[in-house]
């Protein structure tokens, strides 16, 4: 295996060096930033989510869709450093692997992040742009069928790109597998919303 990588003649960082940024990016608490930018305290608010969902609802829909974009690059920006270093395809769903955990499990909010749907969709826009496309769209046809549960939109997307891409010929074994880990770490982490749900208690998003 290579350890270190020319990249247009330059000497590039090794792989492990990218899985420690992946994981750093990742726990990078945004929600809880904006909301000290904004004087909130996003996890004293709401659902105590530090995404962007409870973002919106805590600070409104400027600085959530800012959390939300932000989020979503910490994922797909590890995946793309990746592959700029060119290294073996795997490494990419490595990186894509640990931002999203270094989301979830951030140590700068106590190991209680977010649920990992953003930073999932940002490290699917690394691998691959259409299948996050056609992922986001499905989040955006969930959502609004749904009467605006962004819980929903997450969940349904997440199946739907774990089951799309097991028929994309071109995808490694490995990326297979990263879809569904996403997959499964967003139902896992959706599992009180779910109870919601069960109850006809999840609360729609409203974005005025």
């Amino acid at each position: 295996m290579q350890w270190t990588a020319t990249y247009n003649g330059r000497m590039s960082i090794s792989p492990w060096m990218v899985l420690v940024i992946g994981f750093a990016l990742g726990s990078i608490p945004f929600g809880v930033l904006m909301g000290k930018l904004r004087g909130v305290d996003i996890q004293a608010t709401g659902s105590g989510n530090i995404g962007a969902t409870n973002a919106i609802r805590s600070m409104g829909k400027g600085p959530g869709i800012i959390v939300f974009i932000l989020d979503a690059l910490k994922g797909a920006v590890p995946v793309l450093i990746a592959k700029a270093a060119h290294t073996e395809p795997s490494w990419f769903v490595y990186a894509g692997l640990v931002a999203i955990v270094g989301h979830i499990f951030s140590p700068w909010v106590r190991f209680k992040g977010g649920k990992g749907a953003a930073t999932g969709l940002g490290v699917l826009f690394g691998l691959d742009l259409p299948l996050a496309l056609g992922t986001f769209v499905l989040f955006i046809l969930a959502f609004v069928v749904s009467g605006k549960r962004v819980s929903v939109g997450s969940m349904v997307a997440a199946l739907g790109q774990a089951a799309v891409v097991w028929f994309l010929p071109e995808r490694t074994l490995a990326e297979k597998l990263l879809c569904t880990a996403i997959a499964v770490f967003i139902l896992v982490r959706h599992k009180d919303n779910i109870e919601r749900l069960i109850k006809g208690e999840e609360k729609p998003l409203d974005l005025k």
